[in-house]
């Protein structure tokens, strides 16, 4: 086999698996990451929102889905968006992170990442927010724009 022969077989094979690994991530995690994420995350925040609302009867949050990925929160100077992250491997376990960005009067800070940790043969999984459910998460980040000394109703 030639030298030319020998690289050909090697983009070939790298193809392949690239291949095979897309045909996963389609038919397979991103489905499960899609359902957990619209079902056990976005929907803590739209619901927490609503209850705010319907409580005070007036619209202090928004919440604005934006796509499969994305979802944001506002108030009237602040906004919290939370984006899906890149889907990665390891050892059969799939993981994704959430990225929520803080934007205030202008001025964006990236809070911590979430990570989704899944195991796709048992469809369990996990968040990674060190001892807090979703649902503390949500709470405490709507605590602390309420308490925030720029917070305007």
């Amino acid at each position: 086999m030639s030298e030319i022969d020998e690289l050909v077989e090697k983009f070939r094979s790298k193809l392949l698996k690239e291949q095979e690994c897309q045909k996963y991530r389609d038919e397979v995690a991103t489905p499960i990451i899609n359902k957990i994420f619209n079902e056990n995350f976005v929907v803590v925040f739209q619901s927490l929102s609503d209850e705010i609302n319907n409580k005070l009867g007036a619209q202090v949050i928004s919440f604005l889905k934006e796509g499969a990925n994305r979802f944001t929160i506002q108030g009237k100077y602040h906004r919290v968006t939370f984006q899906r992250g890149k889907i990665e491997f390891s050892g059969g376990i799939i993981n994704v992170s959430i990225i929520p960005v803080y934007i205030w009067k202008g001025v964006t800070k990236h809070l911590g990442p979430i990570s989704i940790i899944i195991n796709p043969e048992t469809s369990d999984f996990e968040f990674d927010l060190s001892s807090e459910d979703i649902k503390v998460y949500s709470k405490k980040l709507f605590s602390n724009l309420v308490d925030d000394s720029d917070f305007f109703m």
